[in-house]
């Protein structure tokens, strides 16, 4: 039997669920946030330990107490020195003597802040020197149950993180920066050792069933710096993100000091208990796996864009559905006429959290859209509104392509903040169409692209224009005409990108060389 104090923590959350996993009677407390029935609401700074035991365990005594609970914010430590104090240093010793006058086995949880972050992958023969208040204040704790103390156990923690998604750690940071294209500054050299929180959460009660006593570090070997993690992160979970950068300690808002060289050598605890802990693709690998689902509706799958991304969605093993009106025989196609059919019969079969809708449907040909302009204007626009606002009401992140047609092509090098001025039906219908969803759709990615290849010839791009009249002996272009190309895999991947992160507003998408 185990008394967890400060069970709704991030490492105590875990180490109770490890324990009723494995079937081990454990009792948490909380002080604010109760995730679970029956845990008890405890104060370390005035609650008694005794009362607690008679009361949750029937006069019996727990095999040991694990104090998660405490202040772990650095700077929020040094901005409240006396509150935290309370929490970290008085209120912990207070529970620490009362479990030595019941005789109980007590397991504190300390940090590697308690060394001063020089030369990092400390040993437990190195001497502490903590530099911030958050590590003397858990050295006076180690010190203090090494001198009155004979049943524990300390365990110094680095850097410890989740394998799954909306964890309260590291990776939830960078989620949320770049779902909110936020920069991620990152002290330059900063560096320390990943543990994955259920490897921390094992190795606490397995030290306990063993009977070890002492101080021990419970660390992985998975040594990086804060930058390369959130590089990979980016990498792993986005595919890429510009916005990570390498600040100066004076160019960042601390309130205390922060280490550069942390980390911690667990190599001896480990050797104890015969123990492997997760490497970082193991931890990559799960948490990935553990993202919420996402699923895409490509509206005209079967046009030259929409067929390249419902191949490649379904090549990368994408939930993927497609509307065309010639379905053939691919169940993941629906029919769908976007002047006679109504979207909701298809919207119904999407149930993930995640739902992108990529919008291909359109009349792209210049010609058409003078000779048929009422029945063009009523795809292109009309019924492009009432589809998109039909996605976002039901919930779907929504992709609208756009042109570089919406320019009068009398500068060029135009940006996204460049004044629109279609020349003909079709790109003034583009250009309705964007200020429409700017305006009233702000949660809308669109994306602009210039001449779109796929580096072969298809019926709908310019390669294929070319080829047939090379057969006919001559290829006409314009006096001047300079272009510009839109690759097909980069419209793909900044696709993936803008679903990840849950882009809005509007966006160029093209090479920048000009032929």
């Amino acid at each position: 039997m185990y008394l967890i104090i400060g069970a709704s923590s991030f490492i105590g959350r875990h180490l109770y669920k490890y324990c009723t996993d494995q079937g081990i009677n454990a009792v948490g407390t909380y002080f604010n946030h109760p995730y679970h029935e029956g845990w008890v609401k405890f104060d370390l700074c005035s609650g008694d330990l005794k009362e607690i035991c008679r009361e949750s365990f029937q006069d019996k005594y727990p095999d040991a107490v694990i104090i998660c609970g405490a202040d772990t914010s650095i700077d929020h430590c040094k901005n409240n020195e006396i509150a935290s104090n309370q929490v970290n240093v008085e209120g912990t010793k207070r529970i620490l003597g009362q479990a030595e006058e019941l005789g109980l086995k007590c397991v504190f949880l300390s940090s590697e802040a308690v060394f001063d972050g020089r030369k990092g992958m400390y040993t437990e023969r190195d001497l502490p020197n903590p530099v911030t208040l958050y590590g003397r204040q858990k050295l006076q704790i180690e010190q203090y149950i090494i001198k009155n103390m004979k049943n524990y156990l300390i365990f110094r923690i680095s850097r410890a993180v989740g394998s799954s998604y909306e964890e309260p750690d590291i990776f939830q940071e960078f989620y949320h920066k770049i779902r909110n294209c936020e920069e991620i500054e990152c002290l330059k050299d900063q560096s320390f050792c990943v543990t994955e929180v259920d490897d921390i959460a094992e190795m606490i009660v397995k030290s306990i069933e063993k009977n070890i006593n002492g101080l021990y570090h419970l660390s992985s070997s998975n040594y990086i710096s804060r930058y390369e993690l959130a590089v990979r992160y980016a990498e792993q979970v986005f595919g890429k993100y510009g916005k990570i950068s390498e600040k100066e300690y004076e160019e960042l808002p601390f309130s205390d000091y922060r280490h550069i060289r942390a980390g911690l050598c667990g190599e001896q605890l480990a050797g104890l208990l015969n123990f492997k802990y997760k490497s970082m693709e193991d931890i990559w690998k799960t948490y990935i796996d553990s993202l919420p689902k996402t699923q895409y509706l490509i509206l005209g799958a079967n046009g030259y864009i929409g067929s390249y991304l419902f191949s490649r969605l379904e090549q990368d093993g994408v939930n993927v559905l497609g509307t065309a009106h010639d379905t053939g025989r691919n169940s993941k196609m629906e029919s769908f006429d976007i002047l006679k059919d109504s979207i909701e019969g298809i919207l119904q079969k999407f149930d993930q959290e995640e739902k992108i809708a990529i919008v291909c449907i359109g009349q792209t040909n210049i010609g058409q859209c003078l000779k048929e302009y009422e029945r063009s204007y009523r795809i292109n626009v009309t019924e492009t509104k009432r589809l998109i606002r039909s996605l976002c009401q039901a919930g779907f992140h929504v992709i609208y392509f756009s042109t570089d047609n919406v320019f009068d092509g009398t500068e060029g090098d135009y940006t996204e903040n460049s004044k629109t001025h279609g020349i003909n039906q079709y790109d003034r219908m583009k250009e309705e169409m964007e200020q429409h969803l700017l305006e009233h759709e702000p949660k809308v990615c669109i994306f602009r692209l210039l001449k779109v290849v796929d580096g072969k010839p298809a019926k709908q791009n310019i390669l294929s224009e070319w080829e047939s009249q090379a057969k006919e002996g001559e290829i006409r272009c314009i006096r001047g005409n300079r272009l510009s190309f839109t690759a097909m895999e980069d419209i793909y991947q900044a696709c993936l990108l803008a679903g990840r992160m849950k882009l809005h507003g509007l966006y160029h998408i093209y090479e920048k060389p000009k032929i």
